[in-house]
């Protein structure tokens, strides 16, 4: 029995090739996207780069939501087969077969294809490893090397993972199977097209989550925010995409139908009637192509945006090579002024002799003060922003130097008096003619068309506000005293800025050596915040986190759109063989090739592009949020950003529409071989 068993089941994969080939093809992919992720977070040469444990964690993480994603991907298709073979299990019964042999039969199946599945995606996994671990290496911009790394442990891990998807597989078919009888299996093939109801308050439900969704993302400032309130608008954009597919488009279709105009015309009648007659089916399958474009546009989009714009960021948050910045509270003013000057500025201060300690270019050294004030709005008058319970990020902020600093950041000369200033605003008008800050009026004697702050001063976290201010006074210490009530707030920070140039191409451990010393002076302890940037270390560490991040979005970025194809071929092909008795029918009563064609060619690219029309829409309402979550790890060009996602979508829907082409012939092929 188990030899028939077996020849069976051979027999019913070749039989089925061709919903089984892309099936497998997907499989194959994501265990092979699986061991690339186990066996590089296993390889000893990322251990032994800079970071190397961090970028490990980042790398199993990767392989965690990759398993997850083959997980629902396996079970999807399997379900999808499963159901296109529910008559043929039936019919095995009906001539004789216990379930207990056509469950062995259907296991033996899903035995040979997950042994098959995990095989060919090791191998696949074991030719890419290579290629993989170069990439990795390029986009964390660290050298490249061509080395490939063999690991018993990955390859015992995938089997284990994969295994256990398969096993989950057989136990779902088997119950399947044990749970129906055979009229019940024969009937479920045709099962999912009932009539859908309340088709008002589905859509009422759709409208209303997406529009939720819609507003969370569009008004949402604060990034930090935008990070926690992200998965929320997911969830309640995907409930809402779901509910407009399975209502709202039948209340299209239903529209259309009273268009007599639209309506009463044969590709449009039966087109339209055959997609409301399989609606049900046919939202779940939309629905779900939707979102796995959307999920691609976002981790593509984020991906090459983080890569692209890393650059810019480490200018902005590390200006100079080696940085000490000493920035000091609103109650330690008096008090540590001294004390600064004292250890920082001296001749036995901790900055004395720093140029021969560690090699830096004396020449290239800076000293400045500044004064750094979060601001409640964009515009004038400024107020000071207090802070409440929670994060809460200033709308703007006004770097104020004075015209000292501002000599030699520009080299230009400026004679100002007590109540004038230099200012640049880009947010303000430069028709404007004086400032308040505080209830204190300046006279504004010229408006700054460039941000001079940038590339001079590193700015820290407080590059998370876009909209930066700068203020030019006559001399800091007269500004301090005529704003004596900025003493009396908070988030408002005194600093003195250092930097240097370096002789040789990086001072090893410069921060480390830098922090080591401040230990044995205890004067500093509750007085001064101290930051110490070494650019060199700053960009290891910054590519490393970003690196992670974009390789694996650009692995998950690929499974989905596998996953998006292979919705949309089995969609494709369900449909066409359901069609293809109607079809029959309809020539039978005198329709001619030609307008079977025409009904072809409307039903599919009226249903084809209806899941990528609403995913652009999704990406144009969630851009600002995405662009919040983003400016968080270091993307603070927003034309950057805007060019990357136009780019991305245009291709995506390039990509979209050569699945449609491709699937549309397999539409028509088996629609037409009868």
């Amino acid at each position: 029995m188990q030899k028939l068993i077996t020849r069976l089941a051979l027999t019913n994969l070749k039989k089925n090739k061709e919903i089984y080939i892309p099936y497998m093809i997907s499989g194959v992919l994501a265990c092979a996207f699986y061991y690339i992720f186990t066996t590089l977070s296993m390889n000893p040469e990322i251990e032994a780069l800079y970071g190397g444990k961090t970028i490990g964690e980042t790398l199993r993480l990767g392989g965690r939501i990759i398993a997850l994603a083959a997980g629902v991907i396996v079970l999807y298709a399997n379900s999808f087969t499963m159901k296109r073979r529910m008559v043929e299990m039936g019919l095995y019964s009906v001539l004789g077969l216990e379930k207990r042999h056509i469950g062995r039969m259907v296991a033996v199946e899903n035995l040979l294809v997950g042994c098959t599945v995990m095989v060919t995606g090791l191998v696949t996994g074991m030719l890419l490893d290579k290629l993989s671990y170069a990439v990795l290496l390029r986009v964390m911009r660290f050298p490249v090397t061509l080395n490939s790394f063999f690991s018993v442990r990955a390859v015992g891990k995938t089997g284990i993972v994969f295994g256990l998807i398969f096993l989950a597989v057989i136990l779902v078919n088997c119950w399947k199977i044990m749970r129906y009888n055979p009229l019940a299996l024969m009937k479920e093939k045709r099962s999912g097209e009932k009539e859908v109801r309340f088709l008002w308050l589905g859509t009422l439900l759709g409208v209303l989550m997406l529009g939720a969704a819609y507003t969370i993302a569009v008004r949402v400032e604060n990034p930090v925010k935008a990070l926690t309130l992200f998965f929320g608008a997911v969830l309640l954009a995907s409930g809402g995409t779901f509910f407009i597919f399975r209502s709202g488009s039948i209340m299209l279709f239903r529209l259309l139908q009273k268009n007599k105009s639209y309506y009463y015309k044969p590709q449009n009648f039966i087109s339209v009637s055959n997609l409301i007659f399989r609606i049900r089916k046919n939202a779940a399958g939309m629905a779900s192509i939707c979102l796995l474009c959307s999920m691609a546009l976002v981790s593509l989009i984020g991906g090459i945006s983080l890569y692209k714009g890393g650059r810019e960021y480490l200018n902005a948050v590390a200006a100079k090579p080696y940085v000490v910045d000493i920035s000091r509270g609103e109650k330690e003013v008096e008090a540590s002024q001294k004390t600064v000057q004292e250890l920082w500025e001296t001749e036995d201060g901790i900055l004395a002799g720093i140029e021969e300690k560690y090699g830096l270019n004396q020449k290239g050294a800076r000293n400045y003060r500044y004064v750094l004030l979060p601001l409640q709005e964009e515009k004038a008058p400024y107020k000071i922003n207090q802070p409440t319970q929670g994060i809460e990020i200033p709308k703007a902020y006004l770097t104020v130097i004075d015209q000292s600093v501002y000599k030699v950041m520009t080299g230009k000369s400026e004679n100002l008096k007590e109540t004038e200033v230099l200012l640049y605003d880009p947010s303000g008008s430069s028709k404007e003619k004086q400032v308040t800050l505080e209830g204190q009026t300046y006279q504004i004697k010229e408006q700054l068309d460039t941000d001079i702050i940038s590339g001079n001063i590193s700015r820290g976290m407080s590059n998370l506000v876009n909209n930066q201010k700068v203020m030019v006074v006559s001399d800091l210490k007269k500004f301090e005293e005529v704003q004596e009530t900025l003493k009396e707030k908070e988030n408002i920070s005194w600093h003195h800025f250092y930097s240097w140039e370096t002789k040789n191409k990086q001072e090893k451990d410069f921060r480390a050596k830098v922090e080591a010393e401040l230990q044995t002076y205890p004067e500093l302890q509750g007085i001064s915040s101290v930051s110490i940037t070494d650019r060199h270390y700053d960009e290891l560490e910054y590519y490393q986190l970003i690196g992670g991040i974009v390789f694996i979005g650009g692995f998950l970025a690929l499974l989905f759109l596998s996953a998006m194809v292979l919705v949309i071929y089995y969609k494709q092909y369900a449909e066409a063989h359901e069609d293809c008795e109607r079809f029959a029918i309809l020539q039978k009563v005198g329709l001619d090739g030609k307008d079977i064609n025409k009904t072809i060619a409307r039903q599919v690219l009226t249903v084809f592009f209806m899941p990528i029309t609403l995913a652009i829409i999704h990406m144009i309402f969630a851009y600002n949020i995405v662009q919040q979550i983003l400016q968080l790890l270091g993307v603070i060009n927003k034309r950057l950003m805007l060019g990357v996602s136009v780019g991305t979508s245009v291709v995506m829907v390039a990509f979209y529409g050569a699945v449609y082409l491709m699937t549309a012939k397999v539409y028509k092929n088996i629609v037409t071989r009868r």
